[in-house]
């Protein structure tokens, strides 16, 4: 896994050359018996039948009002940078009216009642994906707790990087730079690095329970999408390597497959196998 640590032991005229290679390797990952822990957290799947309480859709149209507000606000003062000119958002005088007019402003919308039954469907569907990834983290935290494997600091690195790369990408585009970022919350990288490792070496691990689970059920991934894939983020990223890239997203797709073998979703993985 990764580079090897190169040391020269011996380097003298006409003698042999003697050179020690370190280098971590992968576990030995020793998996529970994930078949009959996924059927568990899939009985779990609860029978709630989720609906939309009419104050949850009058808060998100009582949002699109503001947003659509402040924004054509900006339209009609585009050079207007003095914040305490803004009107205040928050009175019922300065927004827009509700009506026909707003739902087309916001899409394919003809009238506000399609716009309230959008929005209730928004907010169904986002209480049932929360609900979803509830029995998933649950699912993972399992497979986790009950797998055994040493996982090697690379592997913890290479996760904290990504993290950590994260942060940095979701600061940045907020405008403020990454040594501010810090100065705001009083810590150093290397607080957040210790804060963040327990979660990165789970993150790894589970990642070694994806690689193991995979190879066992043969769960792969389709060579056309990947290809397909990859094309896509390498016009995305054009100083990407186009090796690291495939084996990104071949790896990104796997994972995706192995869920849905745990999650039950058997005939995605059975469609992959062929």
């Amino acid at each position: 896994l990764g580079q090897p640590m190169i040391s020269i032991k011996k380097l003298a005229w006409d003698n042999p050359l003697e050179v020690t290679f370190t280098t971590s390797v992968m576990p030995e990952v020793k998996l529970p018996d994930y078949k009959k822990i996924s059927k568990k957290h899939a009985e779990k799947k609860s029978d709630t039948k989720f609906e939309a309480e009419d104050k949850e859709i009058e808060n998100v149209l009582l949002e699109i009002r503001k947003g659509k507000a402040h924004t054509d606000w900006h339209k009609e003062n585009p050079d207007e940078k003095d914040h305490a000119s803004h009107p205040d958002f928050n009175k019922e005088e300065n927004l827009p009216a509700l009506d026909d007019t707003l739902a087309q402003a916001m899409g394919p919308f003809k009238t506000v009642d399609e716009l309230k039954t959008k929005i209730k469907e928004n907010i169904i569907k986002e209480k049932e994906m929360k609900e979803a990834e509830k029995r998933r983290i649950a699912l993972f935290d399992e497979l986790i707790d009950a797998t055994t494997a040493d996982v090697p600091n690379i592997l913890i690195e290479g996760e904290l990087a990504k993290m950590l790369g994260g942060l940095k990408d979701d600061v940045a585009r907020t405008g403020m730079t990454f040594e501010d970022y810090l100065k705001q919350i009083n810590k150093t990288e290397e607080d957040i690095r210790k804060e963040w490792r327990t979660g990165a070496e789970r993150r790894a691990k589970m990642q070694l329970v994806f690689n193991k689970i995979a190879t066992e059920e043969n769960i792969t991934a389709d060579p056309a999408i990947v290809e397909a894939e990859t094309k896509k983020l390498l016009e995305l990223y054009t100083d990407a390597d186009p090796e690291r890239a495939r084996v990104y997203v071949e790896s990104t797709l796997i994972n995706e497959n192995v869920v849905k073998f745990l999650e039950g979703k058997t005939s995605e993985k059975k469609e992959e196998a062929k």
